[in-house]
């Protein structure tokens, strides 16, 4: 009888711990669903806030990176805009091919006159004026480098009579 209450008490423990354990996830097994979902919710969430505040970012400095370059573009229109009106007002077409004194008085200014109006474009590295060369001769312009901290100065165009119409890597008609 002592065999039977005992293994009747075990038998009571054994379904008190499977009833307990089987109670004991039913009530957690939601809570631990609803957490992991949240979690899931919040990663989600989180990513896409990065992921906008990262695109907000990258959008910022394309716009702050795009009116630098336009600037540097468009000061370099106004430089180019002004040279062209100046030479165009200031050249005499038939003297420059009938004197060869104003020819070189004229480039000589020339080259002094595009040095400063180069300087007022913030980035340039080169400003050319290039004559046609069939009237005027293979050579016959104004060439400058430099930048606008060391100055610009003027070197010897490259004489185009060497080089074919159709050498773009040497010329870049």
């Amino acid at each position: 009888m002592q065999n039977l209450i005992e293994n009747t008490g075990k038998k009571n423990k054994k379904k008190y711990r499977t009833l307990k354990t089987t109670l004991f996830f039913m009530s957690m097994g939601p809570i631990l669903v609803v957490f992991l979902v949240g979690i899931g919710f919040s990663f989600v969430s989180q990513s896409r806030t990065m992921r906008n505040e990262l695109n907000s970012l990258f959008n910022t400095e394309a716009d702050r990176k795009m009116f630098e370059y336009n600037e540097c573009l468009n000061s370099t229109i106004r430089t180019v805009d002004s040279m062209s009106e100046y030479i165009l007002s200031s050249l005499n077409e038939k003297q420059l091919l009938t004197d060869p004194d104003y020819e070189r008085d004229y480039m000589n200014s020339l080259a002094k006159i595009m040095a400063d109006f180069t300087r007022t474009s913030k980035d340039s590295v080169a400003s050319y004026f290039r004559m046609n060369a069939e009237k005027y001769g293979p050579r016959q312009g104004v060439f400058l480098i430099g930048t606008n901290k060391s100055g610009y100065i003027s070197i010897r165009p490259t004489d185009l009579s060497l080089y074919s119409p159709t050498d773009l890597g040497h010329v870049a008609w």
